[in-house]
């Protein structure tokens, strides 16, 4: 039987995008093995006495920071890891096809590095990380993998009356990374064509800065945390699903979208490419910076072309009702290849493979 612990670094207390993907993980693997979850803000509080299997998500958070202030407390962190670990790995991701030469050197001195997309994989190895790096995808919830669909009562009511179509977005943060900008021009030309169109835009509590052009059009706003069941239901009520990003490591608001059988545009580029097959593709038009002083990220995305942004989401308008059908058959795939229960086993099996778990 095996005994071996791992502990488990990320922000525990923090509603971020890192916390959830965490909680799958450290759902699936405490069925087998002890796991001591830790917050990255007490981290530096905790007083190790002897080796460790330790894992960081998200890695360049938890050791560089995401500001130059952090950088020297941040240092005194890792080599306090480093000289305590046994084994020392985590999750990282590429939000632009570059990172930075400090991340280079941080990244190679883990054992194993995790990352969501082959993309990403691609952009480390490019910058010169020799470490080991693994491919492990984000997954879907039980809700995403149901067949029967269910609805925002209020949302689907409207709907229902208008015979509306919603066009689902999510902005939570980095409005330009995530082509806010772009959604908000294709959006207006749609609508300027069609009077029963609507934006239904996803975001947080803190609101980005393009919320305010996005407001300008036929709009609904939902702020606010919502539970994965509640999430799973406005897709759903949702017709067609906007994910034309410029960067980012995964981006699985569109695989809950095709989950859920729903037409989903996505940037023919980048961490899309691994399971495009099953969307929408966006011409990409150009490369663009995306962050400007960033310690981590500090390439270039992948810009689509306005014109193919528009074109398309008019061909899938008016062939709404097929292109529904096509993608029933690409939802029945994607929640077979991509369920946390079979993310969690491949994640189990490599930490087998790293030493981990012996």
């Amino acid at each position: 039987m095996l005994q071996q612990e791992i502990f488990y670094v990320y922000p525990k207390f923090r509603r971020l995008s890192f916390t959830e993907i965490s909680k799958h993980h450290i759902c699936y693997l405490t069925k087998y093995i002890k796991i001591q979850e830790i917050d990255e803000e007490v981290l530096d509080n905790i007083m190790w006495a002897n080796p460790k299997n330790i894992l960081l998500h998200p890695i360049l958070y938890v050791t560089i920071g995401d500001r130059a202030e952090y950088f020297k407390a941040r240092q005194k962190r890792l080599d306090n890891l480093l000289k305590y670990r046994n084994r020392l790995g985590g999750f990282e991701t590429t939000d632009t096809d570059a990172v930075s030469n400090i991340s280079v050197v941080t990244l190679n001195l883990f054992d194993v590095i995790f990352v969501p997309s082959t993309w990403s994989r691609n952009v480390l190895e490019k910058c010169g990380v020799d470490a080991s790096i693994e491919v492990l995808p984000h997954g879907l919830n039980s809700n995403f993998l149901r067949e029967k669909a269910k609805y925002v009562a209020w949302l689907k009511d409207f709907k229902d009356k208008k015979n509306a179509i919603l066009l689902l977005y999510f902005l939570s943060h980095s409005g330009y990374r995530k082509g806010a900008d772009l959604v908000a021009k294709a959006v207006k030309r749609i609508q300027e064509k069609y009077s029963n169109v609507y934006l239904v835009v996803k975001r947080g509590n803190l609101e980005d800065p393009y919320m305010g052009v996005l407001r300008l059009l036929r709009t609904f706003e939902i702020a606010g945390w919502m539970d994965e069941e509640g999430l799973a239901n406005l897709y759903d009520t949702c017709d067609i699903v906007l994910s034309p990003s410029r960067g980012g490591g995964f981006e699985l608001n569109a695989l809950e979208g095709i989950a859920r059988a729903k037409p989903t545009l996505v940037t023919n580029a980048a961490c899309f490419l691994d399971y495009v097959k099953y969307a929408i593709p966006l011409q990409v038009e150009c490369e663009c910076q995306i962050f400007r002083d960033n310690p981590i990220h500090v390439g270039k995305g992948y810009q689509v072309s306005l014109t193919d942004f528009i074109d398309k989401l008019e061909y899938a308008i008016e062939n709404l009702r097929e292109l529904k059908q096509k993608f029933k058959v690409y939802a029945k795939t994607v929640r077979h290849k991509y369920s946390w229960e079979k993310i969690g086993e491949k994640l189990f099996n490599l930490l087998k493979k790293y030493g981990f778990i012996v």
